[in-house]
């Protein structure tokens, strides 16, 4: 069956039943989560005087709409979710919550958040995590409805609702910025995360947790696109999803795109826009001004094509060492993916270079005590059986040990050193991992490199490894042997060519901006190369901006240099892209710790500090900041309940990967709302209906 917009506002019989069985004398409710079956959305009912034995009533989450404009290299996502609350709860219940996550793309920029309750926009502001939180407390203990926005990870949302009004329907938007990966020069790769896929938290981790949870869904998420590119469209299609794709008349540059799978939510959705390259690898310069901010933001954007020739007469070999993830959540495709990336990668290993596989779990394996000769046969071939033999029997996913034991070691003289992760990413320490490769290949030397491997992979720990391992990231878009082997040859192509490191900007200024990142990356062959300035002032007009490389095992520089005549002024109904993407880029910078702030040794009060002012500045939402709404007009005085009121709201999402039955152990996290509200064992209640909003 195909997914049909069209369709969307009928009920199917599923609500129906429910709705008789709800309302109804017949009580339809569960001791405990575990009991829950699939597809529902769960109301947690706790008895004012008995808090410790909630009983659980299912309701049902009807849609979610995804709307994604693409502009070239930009992407502005809105995700619409609507719902209606119930018409009253009885006398006897003390609190109702309601709460939800959202997986987002680490790159984004969460820009906005509003809420729209009949003929009133509420619309939220960025504060301090810690202000914001107390805001929303004080509005739901005072009767008023609230909304808070929140950055569990750099890639989670968590969303609390308080108060909302009873027989209502409730619509709630969260928008994004995001810039699209290159995958080469004619090719951009829009994501949209559909799941949090459950985590493992080594004993030692100071990140806060993710839930376990329960299939919250039976029904998909619509999704939609409209697209324009700077280029002539030559092809859009997706590896993950079936779509439809409609040209816009006689503008070759337009297109819009509608998800036709009625469950899309199976993995990740991944879309490539394939355009025709007129610019020939020449940098853009995008200049946006902005009266509010009072202040220029900058955006270098670079595709370069280098030239085989300029690495000629440079040699160098590498030590090749393959960290592979053999953890329990590698079973299955995922480890016969992993077989299969890795005997394509044997197969492009250059002759003289050093070869070592280091797989693990809940500890580690070497396969050598140190790294051997790729020209000597004996190694190839226990390379080749210990891919072979590979499997998913190393227990939990303990990545930073292995990672530390592979970079501790310092550089060999006679070989420069290529570190590649696979992995699902599937772990809780994501930040100490990122941070811990940044800091030791500064010191040690060496690139790392990420593949990641599966259908809700982290694209946060893959890319996060790569950005300050100063390597690239790849991922393995869909189940065919041809997406492995574009993956990994674009990966070993970039390894194995000599990279133009030590990336040196001149915005043009005799006073500092701040730029980000603050060490830039490589320039690579074909991957697009993304800086940010952000300067004081509206009038920053410099004769040019240059910036310089140099190829890595040489002493040649390569200089660009971009005048004034070919900047781009960007002005979009002030709506400042650039200037949003640009702070979170700052923001990426600080809580990554690579910024200027660790350079220079500051503080960790200082960082948290500039980590605020940019967030509320810039109205972002970050580690350190939050969005927050209040009604102030939705003062809730008739809420149907005796002596209570309704607090906040948890929602877990979940995706119906285990064929719509409960688990009762961890399962994906998928976009879905889920109102934990408290009561009785024998209810009578009205069912909470969700609505399609089209």
């Amino acid at each position: 069956m195909k997914y049909s917009t069209a369709s969307t506002t009928l009920f199917n019989p599923i609500v129906l039943i429910l709705s008789i069985l709800l309302t109804s004398s017949n009580v339809l409710a569960y001791n405990s989560e575990d009991d829950l079956k699939g597809g529902l959305l769960i109301h947690n009912l706790e008895h004012s005087w008995d808090s410790e034995s909630p009983s659980y009533v299912p309701t049902i989450l009807r849609s979610f709409n995804v709307k994604a404009k693409v502009l070239d290299g930009i992407a502005q996502v809105d995700m619409i979710q609507e719902f209606q609350t119930p018409e009253f709860f009885p006398a006897s219940f003390e609190k109702t919550s309601a709460v939800y996550q959202l997986p987002l793309d680490e790159l984004a920029a969460v820009t906005g958040f509003k809420a729209e309750i009949d003929d009133r926009v509420v619309t939220a502001i960025v504060k301090e995590k810690q202000e914001a939180r107390q805001e929303y407390e004080e509005a739901v203990q005072s009767g008023q409805s609230a909304y808070l926005a929140e950055q569990t990870r750099a890639d989670i949302f968590h969303i609390s609702v308080g108060n909302l009004p009873n027989g209502k329907i409730v619509r709630v938007t969260l928008s994004y910025t995001t810039t699209l990966e290159a995958i080469d020069s004619t090719t951009l790769r829009f994501v949209f995360p559909t799941d949090i896929a459950p985590r493992y938290e080594p004993y030692e981790n100071s990140e806060g947790s993710i839930p376990d949870g329960i299939d919250l869904m039976n029904s998909g998420v619509n999704i939609e696109m409209d697209v324009t590119m700077g280029e002539q469209i030559d092809s859009i299609e997706s590896p993950t999803h079936e779509i439809s794709v409609a040209n816009n008349g006689d503008d070759s540059k337009k297109a819009k795109v509608q998800v036709l799978e009625e469950d899309p939510q199976e993995r990740d959705l991944v879309v490539y826009l394939n355009t025709q390259s007129t610019n020939d690898g020449e940098p853009l310069i995008f200049i946006e001004p902005s009266v509010e901010y009072n202040s220029t933001a900058v955006m270098l954007s670079f595709v370069p094509q280098i030239p085989e020739s300029l690495f000629s007469g440079v040699t160098a070999n590498s030590e090749f060492i393959f960290i592979i993830d053999r953890s329990g959540s590698m079973e299955g495709t995922k480890m016969e993916q992993t077989k299969e990336a890795m005997s394509h990668v044997l197969d492009q290993i250059p002759e003289g270079s050093l070869l070592n596989i280091v797989g693990f779990g809940s500890d580690y394996k070497a396969l050598f005590s140190n790294s051997k000769s790729i020209d000597d046969n004996s190694v190839v071939m226990a390379t080749k059986n210990y891919i072979e033999e590979m499997e998913a029997d190393f227990g939990g996913t303990e990545i930073l040990k292995p990672i530390q034991y592979v970079l501790k070691k310092s550089e060999l003289e006679t070989h420069q050193r290529v570190v590649f992760v696979f992995t699902d990413g599937q772990v809780g320490n994501t930040d100490d991992v990122i941070e811990y490769v940044g800091r030791q290949t500064n010191i040690s030397g060496g690139r790392v490199f990420s593949l990641g491997i599966g259908e809700h992979v982290s694209a946060l720990l893959v890319r996060g490894i790569a950005r300050t391992g100063r390597g690239t990231a790849e991922f393995v878009d869909g189940d065919n042997s041809k997406a492995i082997e574009d993956a990994v040859t674009r990966q070993m192509k970039v390894a194995t060519t000599p990279a133009l490191t030590n990336v040196e900007m001149n915005w043009g200024l005799s006073y500092d901006g701040q730029q980000a990142p603050y060490h830039p990356p490589p320039l690579v062959d074909s991957k697009r190369f993304l800086m940010y300035y952000l300067v004081p002032g509206t009038d920053y007009v410099p004769s040019s901006i240059d910036f310089e490389s140099r190829i890595l095992g040489s002493e040649t520089d390569i200089q660009y240099s971009v005048s004034n005549e070919a900047f781009i002024d960007v002005e979009l109904d002030n709506i400042t892209l650039i200037h949003k993407i640009a702070a979170r880029s700052l923001i990426r910078d600080l809580e990554e710790g690579a910024s200027d702030f660790h350079f220079k040794e500051k503080s960790e009060d200082e960082i948290k500090g500039e980590i605020v002012r940019l967030g509320v500045k810039y109205q972002i939402a970050s580690s350190e900041t939050s969005f927050i709404a209040v009604d102030n007009k939705g003062t809730n005085n008739n809420l149907g309940v005796s002596d209570g009121y309704f607090d906040e709201a948890d929602v877990y999402m979940s995706m119906p990967g285990s064929g719509g039955n409960s688990r009762a152990v961890p399962t994906a996290y998928s976009l879905g709302f889920s109102c934990n509200v408290y009561s009785w064992n024998v209810i009578l209640a009205l069912p909470l209906l969700f609505f399609f909003w089209n």
